[in-house]
């Protein structure tokens, strides 16, 4: 159970991606942090570390977009990107979405350029890429199911229409019996006759209901 102190800086942590420079600094961030985790793989050791890897998925970005299939991952990180400046609830899984698709991107890049290094990256990917998908799975899942607890929260909480009364009460039979009577006219003899229905069946009869 989340404390206040946890929910105060997560409200400041959403709060920081609802602006521009925020948002494209944060996603830069992440792409470069995807690019810069791929490009280690090929790095025998981390004595060679330099600063120029956090461009690396510009490069990335560069040969992919070069082919048809890395217009997919441009139009993810301007969906991404987009989200971020407007403003968003899941600040981290689009975070996450960014990351997980600049990994993917690099990842096919340094495969299909240095293919002996395909060990090493998919090595990196399995472990980087498959905890960001099970949080994004896990974040859709508790998304969804919060909302179907609050939408049978919301229905049993509901008003009940009243029921309808059928037939009207204008037209319902005593209580005792079932019989209705409906005048039909006078008959010959001057008497007022009747017409008792039972059950949707009609009888008449002669039997004056009132006496002159």
């Amino acid at each position: 159970m989340s404390s206040p102190t946890d929910t105060d800086a997560l409200s400041m942590f959403q709060s920081a991606m609802q602006s521009l420079v925020g948002g494209l600094v944060a996603w830069f961030l992440t792409c470069a942090l995807a690019g810069a985790a791929v490009t280690a793989a090929t790095e025998s050791s981390f004595e060679d570390v330099d600063w120029l890897w956090g461009l690396a998925w510009v490069w990335h970005l560069a040969v992919a977009g070069a082919g048809i299939w890395g217009l997919l991952v441009i139009c993810i990180h301007v969906g991404c990107a987009s989200a971020l400046i407007q403003g968003t609830d899941h600040a981290l899984r689009v975070l996450t979405i960014a990351f997980v698709t600049q990994l993917t991107c690099s990842a096919i890049v340094v495969v299909c350029v240095d293919s002996y290094l395909w060990q090493r990256v998919v090595l990196v990917w399995l472990t980087l890429g498959g905890v960001g998908i099970a949080y994004i799975c896990g974040s859709y899942l508790s998304e969804r199911r919060l909302r179907l607890a609050r939408q049978a929260e919301e229905s049993s909480t509901a008003p009940t229409a009243s029921p309808r009364h059928w037939p009207p009460p204008s037209e319902q039979w005593g209580a005792n019996s079932g019989w209705r009577t409906r005048p039909t006219g006078r008959g010959s003899s001057g008497s007022k006759r009747g017409v008792n229905e039972w059950k949707g069946t009609t009888y008449r009869s002669s039997r004056p209901r009132h006496f002159q």
